[in-house]
């Protein structure tokens, strides 16, 4: 039986570093917790690509090539607006490593996790960053203050099936209580939820 996921702050978010979305994500969601003065329990997981659009001239495929133009455009709109570089959106490396770098920056201190995300979302997204190469990944958690970090197979596996009976099955997911929120967009329900459901609800 899986262990259950125990919130270990009032709002739990999950990051994949090849998801854009979680890169647009840590900022406002920085900028909540600021707001409201609380701390946010950070968890690595590994999340679906984005998919390449596919070839073809049929409904289906011209359909999936829209849909695929928009979300582009989305993210780079967004990216713009924060001033992101965000290059190549359907990579697909395996995000183990840098999951398992994340957590030893995190038990490091709470500065030294955000440092790192800052310096390796940056990095990867600028396509200037092999998240599959163990010592590109020591050098931006050394960069932060982490001396080492070890590859705990086992324990970041059971990470991920405590995140996903908690139902958190994509990233960026947000945790608070017992709802469960996708992507970024929700941060005003969050907000609300947080606040105690002050005032009207933000719908």
């Amino acid at each position: 039986m899986t262990e259950a996921l125990t919130p270990a702050s009032p709002l739990t978010v999950t990051l994949d570093v090849k998801r854009p979305e979680c890169y647009l994500a840590i900022a406002p969601t920085r900028a909540l917790a600021a707001e409201l003065g609380i701390a946010v329990d950070w968890l690595p997981t590994i999340a679906s690509p984005h998919r390449p659009p596919p070839a073809g001239d049929g409904r289906s495929e011209r359909h999936l090539r829209h849909r695929a133009t928009y979300n582009a455009q989305e993210i780079e709109r967004y990216a713009a607006v924060q001033g992101l570089v965000i290059q190549d959106i359907y990579r697909d490396p395996d995000s183990t490593l840098f999951g398992m770098a994340m957590l030893a920056a995190k038990d490091h201190s709470d500065a030294a996790l955000h440092a790192f995300l800052d310096r390796a979302f940056a990095a990867y997204w600028r396509s200037e960053l092999d998240i599959e190469d163990r010592a590109a990944l020591g050098g931006h958690l050394s960069a932060a203050g982490v001396a080492a970090f070890a590859e705990n197979a086992a324990e970041f596996e059971a990470l991920q099936a405590r995140i996903a009976a908690a139902g958190l099955f994509n990233a960026p997911a947000y945790l608070v209580g017992d709802e469960v929120f996708f992507g970024r967009a929700h941060l005003p329900m969050i907000r609300w939820l947080l606040t105690d459901r002050a005032g009207p609800a933000p719908i």
